[in-house]
């Protein structure tokens, strides 16, 4: 043991002059002083490869055909690439016995190589067997009839010429088989090995084996010369190779097994190291062989030391040193003298005095890290860009943020992360991050496990700035050449102000996208908060919530539906109910009247009266021209008709006076009537015309008043003459006028006296005439008869005077003036007639006569009558023009045509109606205005209304609504107000947000990696030496190219040096903690950030990270498998700690037993818990819950279809025994049980495309025996299929690993040898807590220990409790209890009336979803948003709980409760639509489709044995199996090809041949389905076992075996049928093989569409898998249909490169 170094050295390196010592300093080197010491007394010193974990002799590589190395041609290699490969080796086919040996012979046997089988001598009569059905025995009563072999010659001799033919060249074949396959299953086992624990264990190939007992009695048996190798298993073929390792087989002598004295001297040594490191090769022998040789003669003991070139290694070890060539493969531990080497150099560089990291210091005491305030330039490198917010470009949650946050503050931050909680999701979050920020981040773990999913997630866009080194294999370099050349291809296209503006733009976009999802985010919270506020509708009586006035709304809907306007919310309503009932009525009489027709106004119009006049005129006048005859058509009459109609008036009343003056004068009998009118008709009417001008006057002035009194009787004396008494009289009246009276006696005036006879005697009319009025009558009287006088004195000539009384000769007077007058009159109106008349043809001359005038009259007459005719005419024709006007008035009403009508037919009456109706109309136009304006009112805001209120279809209907008009108006505002509301509110919010989060990551995204390149670019720019040395290594990696040439591992060597030089040029770097060691330069603070995962498998040695971080992340998990220190003194540990780590805090926590986890807990205080869990079904994670995580219990966020695999799944197996002790421990029974199930599991279509594992918990010999029985069974494509990756291993294997299926084996029973220990330790906790959360979908425990046989406190009693009692939430339809609102219950009875499945209240991760729908293959959960509210902080609360279900693949439909109630069926109709837009449609759960509840079965261990055995003897079926899970597409492909090529052929009428064909080559299906149901119940103990096979007994399995593998034609290939067969069913029957080829399948109308529209979109023929994959149908299914569409004629199949394709005929 290496001694500490002494206090005084240490203080003279951690102090220097003028200063005092530095405790910190002195400190960290003891503290990695310690580490150092402690990895080497943790490695264990092997002298022999026998203790090694595996080995391989190249001797033992037998030299056949599937099998090569360059060892065997003396270093020149025929494969450059492989220093070692052997084929998968196909096992010899045991030939078939001859027909007519069967019962002669047993079949065990025949598969015995190391014995001829042979014939028995006498069997039991076959045919009695048949018949009795049994056996002979010796309890019958007589014994069965037996057969001799000697009776049967042809027997033996047909059994002689198979053994000869067959039997022994198969035997030949069959041992050579067993040296090849013997080889390959030790390699393979080495294979596995480095695949489970590869972090632990290298695998080198050494040559120059040193055999030797050394002079200190040590016996050494290692070879000398050891190169770096990877071992590989191809997956197309099987083939195995061992190669050297990608990055260099790095040469190395080793000769740690020697003491330093017996090793050869240092120069040597050094000389000899040179040469190997130089090496190409081990095999070239020219090379190797002198260095080997160089090296023995070096040896003290040189004399003695023998070398031999040979392959085979000596097998005794001697005191004379001797070597071999003798390559081996091994497989060890990896040395830690890598790491060692490291803490050394740590311990130097702080010795030199290099910074001491800030997580270094801490350890060592120099202060709180929870108190620690870095400076910026502690977080962040110079230059490097610092984002002020946090940059994930994967979803995140709040713990992950967290992270970020903490560690700005500290040092480190520690991550709790159980299982299945997303660290890797987690780590490229946080390496995306610290990339933006321009830091050197490192991410590491003790296994490359949990390494592996870290790339695929990283986004493309940064890829080639991380680096995955988890291996030596093709992988890692490939992953290194992509980054480099990244790098370089961006350093020669980067603009770096172009990256600036792409950063600002992606920046501001981001911004802004951030500024979006903000709003978006307040606005879905506001229309959530919209369905619980209390609304009041204006104008009507609704008001509550939304929901509630929708309920309101949908309630009155039966009532106010007939109301089908659109209304505005707060659209008054135009009428009142009255005025409504108004409109209705006044429609009812006015519905005749159409309202937008033209009325003419009546005093526009001719009256009845007029037209009915115009008319009666018209007719007047047509009677008056008929009386007139054919005087009318005279010339005369038609001159007269030009005249004006006054003249012609004039004309006939001349004629008419002349006519009645004629006739008068003819009835006259005075005689000197015709004198006169012949002088005045002559032209002498003057003298007649002064005479009747004079008679005028005097007789106008006998007319006057005083003239009365001439008429009166004189009396007078006699004797006076009437001048004197007119001329007394007339004084007298004077002397009387003058007032002097007529005095008295003698006082009378003279004239008085004069004329006494006057005033005495003279009497007037009998009066006295003694007054002055006597007087005056009296002087009148005299003048009358005086001027009478004088008149008839000029009438003296014509005419005898009368005589008389004055009276009487006054009327003579006038009798002969109005006789003149008539003459007169009578010739001036000839002469006006003549006037008139004028020119006129044929007027008749006027002589004077009635006739004349009678003819004008008559012509007169005539004419007005024709004048009439025409202007009645006339005066029609223009009335009638004035009513026809009427018809082009614009959209006149129909009395219009009717007026118009009757005014041309002339029908007045007619017009009088119609005019009376016109009346009327415009009667109505008060009442008719009145409904136009209540119609035009109604018509605004409801013209559906105004159109039923005319309409005779809905007027009655509409007539019960009248006085709920006001209602319904509210009804329909409330309507619109809810559908604004909903419009309002209705945005697709969720949508909208996850658009937007998806920009925003993709933004972030963006931003990332330009950030991360821009910092990448600038570094290089800074270190022109990276740059180059970056393109010199891709140059070398050219010319190593795959690795072949005499020069490869030179370049191989340049290309290390130049990538030591340029490895800081890659910012992120993910490798296992080993390749740490190798790979990175020991720097102090040499990344920023180093992020440890699975930190709980980590021990000790992990704190050469922190002095490689500037801050380190610490995740794990503390109920994990711990670190291992088995093999380790604890008490050489103690000494250790006491001599290196005195002072240093918590030092008790540095032991090898401690994790880097534990540490980390102590050192950064708080952790940070990862509880999302993303991987395991429920019930699964539900036992890791209750066993380690009741405080911080997990939050299973797993969604799942309803036809999942079943989750847990029990056997338990009878017969189980264990053999051997601790870790060797294994259990055959439950091993054959396992192998049996998983087999079946493989061939099992539910399974397709499953990853398996198997966990054994108790040591890891039960794992290697489980490997074996699957190589042995079905060969090693499980192993290596990219999908099914199968693993056996125990916990360990699986740390940082997930499987969808795993199969936990407890080994322990009660029976065999030693016994079952209690596993009541924490690190079985731990490493339980590992097995049962590795599974995905399902997971299977075998056991064969009850219950009751553990102690009470192990874990296995523990896991049985819990598997045989989940306890885990059935998925039900019960609410738990919870309240349903009668809106959610609503929703889901409408959904479950479609056929959806439902589930209530369904609780994930704390949180329970309304309802959930589901059908066989998702789920999808709907939310109904009513009107209850919990406040805006538990809605966001449930909002980010749902956005992280949706991170976990559940899809949310949200539905609120106003727009379910506001319309029911819509809102229905459009959310089933929204359901099955994400692919859910109604289903009805087949109780086969049930998740059964049977998980618990017993199974028979020995049984599972004896079946296994029997199952894997057949070649066939092991290449058909292997196939199958080795190239699961292809073998589906060849499976249902083949099948139906057989199906089809035979419809096509080749069936026969090809079956034939196939019978000999391809695996029955039935086969395969018999087989399985006879070991199914054999296993689940239902069957008897089968006994001893004898000549004529079969047993049911071989007759299966039989019928699944047909014998196989040599060097043909078997292309795999899928098996047919469930491995649950126990009770299924065989059928006929025809019912391969006949399908009595029932093809439905989508199926049919589906594979002929497939087909017809084809442009070529399909095979069945193509044909599947299009039609979108499973491949098993299309191997049913294609031959009924065959049959039916829609397809046609054609042979192509022997395979069968079809197309649409």
């Amino acid at each position: 043991m290496a001694k500490p170094m002494p206090d005084t050295a240490i203080n003279d390196v951690t102090a220097t002059p003028n200063s005092t010592p530095d405790p910190i300093r002195e400190k960290a080197i003891r503290l990695f002083q310690y580490l150092s010491e402690l990895a080497k007394i943790r490695t264990r010193m092997v002298r022999d490869v026998a203790s090694y974990e595996a080995v391989f002799w190249f001797s033992d590589l037998p030299r056949e055909k599937e099998c090569y190395t360059p060892a065997w041609d003396g270093g020149e290699a025929t494969d450059e690439e492989n220093w070692l490969r052997i084929d998968k080796p196909l096992r010899p086919d045991l030939p078939r016995p001859p027909a007519e040996c069967e019962h002669w012979f047993d079949t065990a046997t025949l598969e015995d190589v190391s014995a001829e089988p042979r014939l028995y001598e006498e069997i039991v009569d076959p045919h009695w067997i048949q018949h009795n059905g049994r056996d002979g025995d010796e309890a019958d009563p007589a014994p069965p009839p037996r057969l001799l072999l000697r009776d049967y010659p042809q027997i033996a001799s047909a059994w002689l010429k198979y053994i000869e033919t067959k039997w022994q060249p198969w035997s030949i074949q069959y041992q050579r088989w067993e040296r090849v396959q013997g080889a390959y299953r030790k390699l393979f086992a080495i294979y596995q090995e480095q695949q489970r624990r590869g972090e632990q264990y290298e695998l080198l190939v050494g040559v120059g084996v040193l055999v030797w007992t050394t002079p200190s009695g040590q016996k050494v048996r290692r070879p000398i010369v050891t190169a770096r190798v990877t071992i590989a298993l191809e997956r197309e073929s099987g083939c195995i190779t061992i190669a050297p390792a990608v990055d260099g087989a790095n040469f190395t002598v080793e000769q740690d097994m020697l003491e330093i004295d017996e090793r050869p001297p240092i120069q040597d040594q050094r000389d000899i190291e040179d040469k190997v490191s130089l090496l190409d090769s081990p095999f070239d022998r020219a090379v190797i062989t002198p260095i080997l040789k160089g090296w023995l003669q070096t040896l003290h003991s040189a004399a003695d030391a023998v070398y031999n070139d040979g392959l085979e290694c000596p097998e005794r070890s001697t005191g004379a040193p001797q070597m071999a060539f003798a390559p081996i493969l091994i497989l060890r531990k990896r040395g830690i003298q890598t790491m060692s080497k490291a803490f050394t150099k740590i311990v130097e560089g702080i010795i030199d005095r290099k910074d001491i990291p800030r997580g270094v210091s801490i350890i060592c005491g120099s202060c709180d890290d929870s108190e620690r305030q870095p400076e910026p330039s502690a977080q962040h490198p110079k230059g490097a860009s610092v984002p002020e917010e946090i940059l994930f470009p994967l979803p995140t949650n709040d713990e992950q943020l967290a992270i970020i946050r903490r560690l700005r503050g500290r040092s480190g931050v520690l991550v709790q992360g159980p299982p299945g909680t997303g660290k890797s999701h987690t780590i490229v979050n946080l390496v995306s991050h610290l990339l933006a920020c321009g830091q050197r981040v490192l991410v590491t773990s003790q296994t490359p496990r949990a390494l592996k999913v870290l790339r695929d997630k990283i986004p493309e866009a940064i890829l080639p700035l991380t680096v995955s080194l988890l291996g030596e294999d093709a992988e890692s370099r490939q992953n290194l050449e992509h980054s480099v050349q990244g790098i370089l291809r961006h350093v020669n296209s980067t603009n770096p102000d172009h990256a600036q503006q792409q950063i600002d733009e992606t920046s501001r976009k981001r911004q802004s996208l951030r500024g979006e999802l903000a709003d978006l985010r307040r606005r879905q919270r506001e229309i959530r908060e919209a369905e619980t506020t209390v609304y009041y509708v204006l104008g009507t009586t609704y008001q509550g919530t939304a929901q509630a006035i929708a309920q309101a709304v949908s309630r009155d809907s039966s009532r106010f539906s007939w109301l089908t306007d659109q209304i505005g919310e707060e659209t008054e309503p135009p009428l009142t109910n009255d005025e409504l009932r108004e409109l209705y009525s006044l429609w009812e009489r006015c519905r005749d009247h159409p309202l937008d027709r033209a009325l003419p106004a009546p005093d526009k119009l001719p009256t009845a009266d007029d037209f009915e006049r115009a008319t009666e005129a018209c007719s007047r006048a047509g009677v008056a021209l008929t009386q007139f005859g054919d005087n009318v058509d005279s010339p005369f009459v038609w001159g007269l008709c030009e005249l004006e109609r006054d003249r012609l008036g004039e004309l006939s009343n001349i004629a008419q006076r002349y006519i009645q003056l004629s006739e008068w004068l003819a009835n006259r009998t005075e005689p000197w009537i015709a004198r006169v009118r012949q002088e005045v008709f002559s032209g002498r009417a003057l003298t007649w015309i002064s005479l009747e001008s004079a008679t005028g006057k005097a007789i106008e002035s006998l007319s006057s008043p005083l003239a009365e009194s001439g008429y009166a009787e004189l009396e007078t004396p006699a004797g006076i003459s009437r001048a004197q008494l007119l001329a007394d009289a007339t004084d007298l009246l004077a002397h009387l006028e003058a007032e002097r009276g007529l005095g008295f006696w003698i006082f009378r005036a003279s004239v008085v006296k004069r004329c006494a006879y006057i005033w005495r005697d003279t009497r007037l009319a009998g009066r006295q005439c003694n007054s002055s009025p006597v007087v005056k009558s009296l002087v009148a009287h005299l003048r009358v008869q005086e001027t009478l006088d004088r008149a008839w004195q000029e009438w003296g000539g014509i005419g005898e005077v009368p005589e008389g009384t004055v009276r009487h000769r006054v009327a003579c007077l006038e009798q002969c003036r109005n006789i003149l007058r008539a003459i007169l009159t009578l010739s001036k109106s000839a002469s006006d007639a003549e006037k008139a008349v004028g020119e006129t043809k044929g007027k008749p001359e006027a002589i004077g006569d009635t006739s004349w005038g009678q003819e004008l009259l008559s012509s007169v007459q005539a004419a007005l009558a024709l004048a009439d005719a025409r202007e009645a005419e006339a005066a029609l024709s223009d009335i009638k023009e004035r009513i026809v006007q009427c018809r082009s008035l614009a959209n006149p009403h129909s009395i219009v045509n009717d007026l118009a009508v009757s005014a041309e037919e002339g029908n007045a009456t007619d017009y009088r109606k119609k005019l009376e109706r016109l009346a009327e109309l415009h009667n109505e136009r008060s009442l008719v205005e009145q409904c136009l304006l209540l119609d035009a009112l109604l018509r605004e805001s409801a013209p559906m209304l105004a159109d039923a209120v005319k309409s005779a279809e809905t007027r009655p209907a509409l007539a019960a609504h009248l006085d709920s008009f006001d209602k319904a108006w509210a009804w329909k505002r409330a309507t619109a107000w809810l559908e604004r509301f909903s419009a309002e509110h209705s945005a697709n919010i969720a949508e909208e947000i996850t658009q937007t989060e998806y920009q925003l990551q993709e933004a972030t995204q963006t931003l990332v990696a330009l950030k991360s390149w821009k910092s990448c670019m600038e570094k290089l720019a800074k270190n022109p030496m990276q740059q180059g040395a970056l393109t010199a290594w891709q140059q070398m990696v050219k010319k190593i190219g795959k690795g072949k040439g005499k020069y490869a591992e030179t370049y191989r060597r340049d290309a290390r040096q130049y990538m030591q030089q340029c490895r800081s040029a890659i910012p992120a770097w993910i490798m296992p903690l080993y390749r740490v060691a190798e790979q990175v330069e020991v720097e102090p603070e040499a990344f920023d950030v180093v992020i440890v995962d699975e930190s709980s498998q980590t021990g000790p040695e992990g704190l050469i990270l922190q002095y490689l971080a500037k801050q380190c992340v610490i995740v794990g998990d503390d109920k994990q498998i711990s670190p291992a220190d088995v093999g380790v003194e604890k008490s050489q540990v103690r000494v250790l700690m006491k001599q290196y780590l005195d002072g240093i805090p918590f030092a008790e926590t540095l032991d090898t037993a401690t994790s880097l986890f534990d540490q980390a807990a102590v050192r950064y205080g708080n952790r940070i818990t990862l509880r999302e869990h993303f991987r395991c079904m429920p019930e699964i994670i539900r036992f890791s819950n209750e066993l380690c995580y009741t405080d911080t219990p997990l939050i299973p966020l797993r969604q799942y279809q309803s036809t999942r695999l079943p989750p847990i799944q029990v056997r338990f197996v009878t017969n189980g025994y264990r053999e051997g002790k601790s870790q060797d421990v294994i259990n055959r029974p439950e091993a054959a049980a396992l192998v049996k199930t998983l087999i079946e599991c493989l061939a099992d279509p539910r399974y397709n495309g499953k990853s398996f594992g198997v966990i054994c918990l108790q040591g890891h010999a039960q794992a290697q025996l489980i490997e074996n029985m699957i190589l042995e069974a079905i060969g090693p494509e499980p192993f290596k299929d990219e999908k099914t990756r199968l693993l056996c291993g125990d916990s360990y294997s699986f740390q940082g690993d997930e499987r969808d299926i795993v199969f936990l084996s407890m080994v322990a029973s009660v029976e065999g040898e030693g016994r079952s220990a209690p596993l009541t330790k924490e690190s079985f906790r731990q490493r339980f807590n590992v097995a049962a959360s590795r599974p995905r979908d399902q997971v299977w425990l075998f056991h064969s220990i009850r219950e009751s046989e553990l102690h009470p406190d192990c874990m296995r009693r523990r896991l049985l409790n819990f598997y045989y009692n989940p306890n885990a939430n059935p998925v039900t339809f019960d609410s738990h209890g919870r309240y349903i609102s009668k809106f959610q219950q609503e929703v889901g009875e409408a959904l479950s009336r479609e056929g959806f499945r439902l589930i209530p209240e369904y609780e994930v991760a704390g949180r329970f979803i309304d309802w959930v729908v589901e059908d066989k293959e998702r789920r999808l959960a709907i939310e109904c948003d009513g009107d209850q509210w919990h406040g805006p902080d538990r809605y966001e609360d449930d909002m980010a709980r749902q956005r992280m279900l949706e991170r976990c693949g559940w899809r949310f439909i949200r539905i609120r409760g106003s727009v379910f109630y506001a319309n029911k069926s819509k809102a229905i109709e459009e959310l089933i639509h929204e359901i099955r837009a994400h692919g859910l449609e109604p289903c009805t759960i087949a109780e086969d489709d049930v998740v059964p509840r049977d998980w618990i079965q017993e199974i028979s261990g020995n049984e599972c044995l004896e079946a296994l055995g029997k199952h894997t003897v057949d070649t066939a079926e092991e290449n058909v199996i292997q196939q199958r899970v080795l190239f699961p597409e292809e073998s589906e492909e060849s499976s249902e090809r083949e099948t139906t090529q057989a199906k089809t052929r035979k419809n096509l009428g080749e069936a026969s041949e090809r079956r034939s064909e196939q019978s000999t080559t391809r695996l029955n299906p039935v086969g395969v389905r018999n087989l399985l149901n006879t070991i199914t119940p054999m296993i689940n103990g239902n069957g008897k076992p089968p006994t001893r096979l004898t000549p004529g007994n079969s047993s049911p399995l071989e007759s299966s075996l039989q019928q699944a593998i047909p014998p196989r034609m040599p060097d043909e290939a078997l292309p795999f049928n899928r098996p047919v067969s469930d491995p649950t069913s126990t009770g299924s029957t065989s059928r006929p093989p025809e019912s391969v080829v006949h399908s009595t399948a029932v093809l439905s109308t989508q199926e049919r569409t589906a594979v002929l529209k497939a087909l017809d979109e084809a442009d070529k023929p399909l095979i069945p898998w193509q044909l599947a994959d299009r039609a979108q149908i499973s491949q098993q299914r299309i191997e049913e249909i294609i031959p009924i569409l065959v049959d039916e004629g829609f397809v046609k199949g054609e042979e192509i490169n022997d395979a069968v394709r079809y197309y649409r005929a």
